[in-house]
C-alpha cells in the first residue's frame, strides 16, 4: 500500500552534512510468495505526446478539492503533489539527490549558511516566471504561520532571503543534519503572487497554480483529471497527455480495477497479488516490493494504562508477529526479529549482536499476563483485566476499513490481546479519519507505518522526539503516541551536531536501547510496499536495468518519463 504518493507525514530524513542514505535494503518475500520485482524493458526516446494513465495511491474514498500542501489536517486531492514541486528529489534507489527546481547548493565552512542556485527558465503553470522571491516567500510564509511548518524548519532556521533572481540563502541557528532533506525534498514551493493573499492554514486552493508537469483540469468527488502543463520546464516532457485519479473504496475493488486495466498504476495491498493481478496478464501486469521501514502498533502514551511501560511490554509479548505477517500481510512483510527499530540492511553498521539478542522478539502470552498481575492488575470475573485503579482494561483499536491488511492485522491483535485479558474493541474509520485521529492523538492503539530514511536515527528520533509531536488535538508529524523523554532529546541534539559516523553510531545504539526497552510504539513487521503497474500501453517505468526511481517514493520523477505506446 502506498497511501500517500509523496512522503508528507511519513518522515524519511536524510543528512545535510554528507550522510549517505542506506535505503532500498532488500527484503525477500516469504517462502511460497511470488518473487515479484521490477521488470526488464528497453529504453526508448522521442516519444509522441498523448495517452492517459489512471492511477491511485490507495483506496481513500471520494475526493475533496483541497490543494493546499500547508493546511493542517487537509484532505488534499491527489492532484496537489503533482502540481507543486520541491527544490530537489531524494532518490532512495541510489541514495542521491536529483536537482529539481534547484540546480546546485553549497554550504559555508561551518555548515550554517546554505546557498541554493535555482533553475533558470522555470514558469508557473499560469505562464509567469518562477524566481528566488517565490522560494524565499514560501519558507518565510511558514515562519509567519507556524501551524503550516509541519517539519519544524524554523526550529533550525534563522533567516531565508533571496540573493538575486536565481539564488536563495538559508541561514541556520546552528548546524543540523536533518535540515536539508526537509528543506529541499519535503517542502514544495508556491507562487508568492497568489499565496501572499491567502492564509495557508485554512485556504482550500481550488484552482492551484504550480510548476509541476500537470495542471488540474477537472474535479469531481469521484474523479480527478489532470492534463499536461504547457509551460513545464522539462519540455517536451511529460509525454502522457492526461492523468486520471478514480476514487476507490477498498483494496479489493482497487485490485479488481487494476486487473481489468482500468487503473495502470497503484499502491494497493492484496492477500494474493500473484493470482489476483499478475496472473491476469503476466506479460504486462507487474508488481514490485519496496522496503519501506516498519509496520508498527502505535500506543497512546498519554492514555492510562498504556502510558505504563509494563503494559506496552506485555502487549508486545502477547502479539504473535509471525501469525500477523502470514495472515494479514501474506508474508510480503516479514515479522520483525528484534525490538530495536533498526531494519535489515542497516543492522550491520548501526546495531550489535548483543542488542539484537537482548531485545529479540518474544511471543509469550503467559509471561505477559504474569507481568501485568505483578504490576498490580487483577483478573476480573469475566476474564478481562482490571487496572490497578480497579477499572476494566477496555481499549479501542482504530481500523482503516479500506485497507484489508491493516484491518486483518487489527483483528488479529484484538484477539491476541484478549488472551491476556485486554478487551479490545475495533473502531472502523475511513482512511482519512483514521490517519487524522492518529496524528491528533485521538486513539488508544492503531497500526500504521513508521518513519524511515537514511539510517536508524531517522526512524528512532521522529518516533520519540517532542520535535515530531504536538499537544493532543493537534497534528503530530511522527510521534503520534506523544512519547516524552529528555534523554532522547539530548541524544538527538548530539547526533545532529556531527557528521562523524563513528560518533553517530553509539548514539543510535543508545536510542535503539531506549526504544526496545520502553516501546513507545510496538514494531510488528518489516514493511514491504507492493506497487502495481501495467506496461500494456505505457512505457518508461523504472526497470531492473534502469532502476532510476523507487515506485513507492512519490510519483513526479516517474510521471515525467512515462509514455504511451500501442
Amino acid at each position: 500500500m502506498n497511501r500517500k504518493w509523496r512522503t508528507a507525514g511519513v518522515v524519511a530524513l536524510t543528512g545535510v552534512l554528507g550522510m549517505t542514505a542506506l535505503v532500498g535494503c532488500g527484503e525477500t518475500p516469504a517462502s511460497g510468495q511470488p518473487s515479484i520485482a521490477p521488470h526488464a524493458d528497453k529504453a526508448s526516446s522521442g516519444h509522441a505526446i498523448g495517452g492517459t494513465i489512471s492511477m491511485i495511491g490507495g483506496p481513500g474514498g471520494t475526493f475533496v478539492n483541497e490543494n493546499n500542501p500547508f493546511a493542517p489536517g487537509a484532505n488534499n486531492s491527489p492532484a496537489e503533489p503533482i502540481i507543486y514541486e520541491p527544490l530537489a528529489q531524494w532518490n532512495s534507489a541510489n541514495g542521491k539527490y536529483i536537482p529539481w527546481l534547484a540546480t546546485s547548493w553549497t554550504w559555508n565552512a561551518s555548515n550554517t549558511v546554505l546557498t541554493v542556485q535555482l533553475r533558470h527558465g522555470v514558469k508557473w503553470s499560469n505562464g509567469t516566471a518562477f524566481t528566488s522571491k517565490d522560494v524565499a516567500f514560501t519558507f518565510n510564509m511558514l515562519h509567519k504561520y507556524p501551524a503550516s511548518d509541519f517539519n519544524g524548519l524554523w526550529s533550525y532556521l534563522k533567516s531565508v532571503s533571496a540573493d538575486g533572481p536565481y539564488a536563495v540563502k538559508f541561514t541556520l541557528k546552528k548546524p543540523n543534519s536533518m535540515f536539508f532533506y526537509y528543506m529541499a525534498s519535503q517542502t514544495v514551493i508556491v507562487p508568492e503572487a497568489i499565496w501572499s493573499h491567502e492564509n495557508p492554514t485554512t485556504w482550500v486552493n481550488p484552482h492551484p497554480v504550480g510548476t509541476g508537469p500537470y495542471v488540474l483540469s477537472s474535479f469531481t468527488p469521484e474523479t480527478v483529471t489532470m492534463t499536461r502543463n504547457p509551460h513545464y520546464w522539462q519540455g517536451p516532457k511529460p509525454y502522457l497527455q492526461t492523468i486520471k485519479f478514480p476514487a476507490e473504496q477498498s483494496n479489493t475493488t482497487t485490485v479488481l480495477s487494476l486487473a481489468q486495466n482500468q487503473i495502470q498504476w497503484g499502491g494497493t495491498f492484496s492477500f494474493d497479488l500473484q493470482r489476483s493481478y499478475v496472473n491476469r496478464d503476466p506479460k504486462d501486469n507487474h508488481v514490485g516490493l519496496y522496503p519501506n521501514g516498519m509496520d508498527v502498533l502505535y500506543v497512546n502514551n498519554q492514555v492510562y494504562p498504556m502510558n505504563l511501560q509494563v503494559v506496552r511490554q506485555a502487549m508486545s509479548l502477547a502479539i504473535n508477529r509471525t501469525q500477523l505477517a502470514n495472515v494479514a500481510w501474506s508474508g510480503y512483510s516479514p515479522a520483525v526479529k528484534d525490538l530495536t527499530g533498526i531494519t535489515p540492511g542497516m543492522d550491520k553498521t548501526w546495531s550489535t549482536p548483543t542488542l539484537q539478542h537482548d531485545y529479540a522478539v518474544q511471543y509469550n502470552p503467559t509471561k505477559a499476563k504474569q507481568m501485568l498481575l505483578k504490576a498490580g492488575f487483577k483478573m476480573g470475573a469475566n476474564g478481562t483485566l482490571l487496572t490497578p485503579k480497579g477499572k476494566p482494561f477496555n481499549i479501542t483499536i482504530d481500523v482503516p476499513t479500506p485497507y484489508t491488511d491493516f484491518t486483518a492485522a487489527s483483528q488479529q491483535i484484538a484477539q491476541q490481546l484478549k488472551q491476556i485479558g485486554i478487551n479490545v474493541t475495533l473502531q472502523n474509520n475511513s482512511a482519512n479519519t483514521y490517519y487524522n485521529k492518529l496524528q491528533q492523538g485521538q486513539f488508544d492503539i492503531g497500526i500504521c507505518w513508521s518513519p524511515w530514511g537514511a539510517n536508524p536515527f531517522f526512524t528512532l528520533y521522529p518516533f520519540m522526539s517532542q520535535q515530531f509531536s504536538k499537544p493532543m488535538g493537534q497534528n503530530a508529524s511522527a510521534n503520534f503516541e506523544r512519547y516524552d523523554n529528555p534523554q532522547v532529546e539530548a541524544l538527538g541534539q548530539k547526533f545532529l551536531q556531527t557528521n562523524d559516523q563513528s560518533k553517530q553510531v553509539p548514539i543510535v545504539r543508545q536510542l535503539a536501547k531506549i526504544f526496545a526497552t520502553q516501546l513507545p510504539v510496538i514494531p510488528l513487521t518489516y514493511r514491504n510496499t507492493p506497487i502495481e503497474y501495467s506496461t500494456k500501453n505505457i512505457g518508461g517505468w523504472p526497470t531492473s536495468s534502469n532502476p532510476y526511481w523507487n515506485l513507492n517514493e512519490g510519483n513526479l520523477p516517474v510521471l515525467v518519463n512515462l509514455y504511451w505506446h500501442n
